[in-house]
């Protein structure tokens, strides 16, 4: 049995699609102007994409699985699955095979939902932190 994950919400769906747009559009202006970094650099995302955990409740839910019942399914303690379901715990790539196994999808799409997640949170940290500025502008000068 095969599920699809329906349950994102309309902004965030436009969201993904608008920076695809926009992405698609930088690029070639940048293209045009001989720019190395291709417009990536300006393109700042506003939402921040869902834990994986929460859409593995959406589908748990879908499936009319409860926590309990699916830690035992895939062979993780409750309160382990609760805490990745919950956003605390990431995603690990033993997990994400077994989810991917239990919905049917594989294990590429739950662990790009997880890098992605921890992508955006560690671009929102190097472009808040001033430490982590310091960081990346020192990195820039020696590119």
């Amino acid at each position: 049995m095969k599920f699809l994950i329906h349950n994102y919400k309309k902004d965030e769906i436009m969201s993904t699609a608008g920076e695809s747009i926009l992405k698609g559009a930088q690029d070639a202006l940048a293209h045009l102007r001989g720019d190395k970094t291709k417009g990536r650099a300006h393109i700042i995302r506003t939402l921040a994409p869902l834990h994986p955990g929460k859409m593995i409740q959406g589908n748990l839910e879908e499936m009319k699985l409860s926590v309990p019942k699916a830690a035992s399914m895939l062979s993780v303690s409750k309160q382990h699955l609760y805490r990745v379901v919950n956003g605390s715990n990431p995603l690990t790539p033993d997990l994400a095979y077994r989810v991917g196994k239990l919905f049917g999808n594989g294990s590429k799409f739950w662990l790009n939902l997880q890098t992605q997640y921890d992508l955006f949170h560690i671009e929102q940290a190097y472009m808040t932190d001033p430490e982590k500025i310091h960081i990346a502008d020192n990195i820039s000068r020696c590119v």
